[in-house]
Order: C-alpha cells, then structure tokens, then sequence
C-alpha cells in the first residue's frame, strides 16, 4: 500500500502534516482537513489547483447550489488524493465555508513506506467556526490572550453561545500527538465500517 505524507498551511499561522492511504479519495481528504484543524464540517467545501485549464472543482455534487458553464463540477469521492497528489511538490487548494473563504494550500511531501507519529507535525491553534467575521484565527488568538476587557468578554459569549467553548479551548493548541489521533480515529472509523478496505489495513502501521 502508498501512503502520502501532505502538508497543509491555512492563514499563515496554522499548519498540520499528516499521512493519509494515497488511494482515499479527496472526500476523505476533506474530513481529515477538518478534523485536523478543527473545524464541525459546517459549510460547503472545493478542491482546486491552481491555474488548471480545465477549471476543474472536487466537492459533493449533491451540494453544488449554482450553475456556471466555465467550471467543470466533479464528485470528490470518486478521485484518488494520488492521482493529484502523488508526486512530491504536487499541490491542491481547498477552500472551505465560501463566505469566510478559508484556503488551504495542501502540499505532498512525497510517499512514505511505513507511517508513524514522526511523520505528524502540527502549528499553530484549532480554527474557529465563522471565524473571519470576527478578525480571523490571528486577531481571535491575540484577544483570547489579553484575558480582559470588552472584545474578550465578546470572544466569551461568542464562543459559549455558538459552539459551547470556552476561550481557553482557543489558546489550547494541538501537539503533533494530537493530530496523529484524529487521523488514526478517522481510519479507524473507516475500517470499521468496511473491514477489507485498505483503511483497515493501516490500522497495523498506526498502531
């Protein structure tokens, strides 16, 4: 079996590396994106690549809610992540909720035999949901560390009131053991549902 090793970089100051089976599709890719960073898989998502000619779009074809001729709409469960991303330096777009139209450049570090916690790094702070309105991930961190005054006392009731957080869940950042885990239960999951997929074999490495 082909593992990839991705690295994918939102907003400056937020990353995750992590080493998804190469024949997943770029369905899975988006749940691994979303558990890895945080996000409650809210919105509408695309994948992309920069300056295809054929203005091709991966996401859920039961979700597309506009027409437009210039774009080529594919169902992202039908394409491997190998045959986009299978060669090192490859790399995809992925953007997220279009109203806060949160991108994230998805690089492939190349193929890994074996895939261990070694190959799972991680920066920066989980995302917030419909955090742009607000200042994005940056400003919500920079407020979230002040511990006073009114735009912190906003933060609070904002965070309680939409996702039942508190603002400490904001400067608690996720270490490399972290993400390894959300990817591993996202196996997991998947080979629980269907024993003699490859996901199923993973489980062996990832132990």
């Amino acid at each position: 079996m082909k593992y990839l090793k991705l690295k994918m970089d939102f907003d400056k100051i937020v990353s995750r590396t992590v080493v998804v089976p190469a024949d997943w599709s770029l369905a899975f890719l988006h749940g691994v994106i979303q558990q890895t960073f945080g996000w409650l898989d809210y919105h509408q998502y695309e994948f992309t690549i920069s300056g295809d000619k054929q203005h091709r779009n991966w996401t859920e074809l039961c979700e597309v809610m506009f027409s437009d001729d210039t774009i080529k709409y594919l169902e992202a469960a039908e394409m491997p992540i190998s045959k986009l991303l299978g060669k090192k330096g490859a790399a995809i777009d992925y953007t997220y909720d279009f109203g806060d139209c949160n991108e994230v450049k998805v690089t492939s570090l190349g193929s890994v035999a074996k895939p261990g916690r070694k190959d799972f790094a991680t920066k920066g702070p989980d995302v917030v949901e419909d955090s742009r309105g607000v200042g994005g991930i940056e400003g919500i961190v920079k407020i979230a560390k002040t511990g006073k005054g009114k735009e912190y006392k906003m933060l609070e009731t904002w965070l309680w009131e939409a996702f039942g957080k508190c603002v400490d869940h904001v400067l608690d950042y996720p270490d490399a053991g972290d993400i390894y885990g959300r990817v591993f239960r996202l196996v997991k999951t998947a080979a629980t549902a269907d024993p003699k997929s490859p996901s199923a074999c993973w489980l062996d490495y990832l132990a």
